[in-house]
């Protein structure tokens, strides 16, 4: 669940996240709820619907592959994140200006996930 005020937006990546207000490192900004998260069991998929998880999904181990209902699920990947994810909670690694890019590093969430046909595994 997102817990700040963002807007998605054009970024370097075709779209992103963007926090409306400055952040103070450590601030939680996103925390895992089952109120905001979609978990699809892995498996055969609809050509469309295969590439839609493959874009905004990712495979949390013994659960599923879980899609945010929120715009969380524009967060595009970096190297170099400015959110670090702890315990099901995204932080702010560092203060985050106004108008900034949200960025977390997929690897965390699904590191080796592949897309072939219409499976997802790994």
């Amino acid at each position: 669940m997102l817990l700040i005020p963002a807007v998605v937006r054009p970024s370097r990546h075709g779209l992103g996240l963007f926090t409306t207000q400055s952040l103070h490192s450590g601030r939680c900004v996103w925390r895992w709820d089952a109120l905001t998260e979609v978990v699809v069991p892995p498996g055969p998929q609809p050509p469309v619907f295969a590439e839609f998880l493959r874009h905004f999904g990712y495979l949390a181990d013994g659960i599923g592959i879980v899609v945010n209902l929120d715009n969380a699920r524009f967060m595009n990947h970096s190297d170099t994140p400015n959110l670090i994810e702890v315990d099901g909670c995204n932080y702010a690694a560092r203060d985050i200006a106004e108008g900034e890019e949200l960025t977390c590093d997929y690897r965390v969430f699904d590191a080796g996930l592949t897309l072939s046909g219409a499976f997802l595994k790994r």
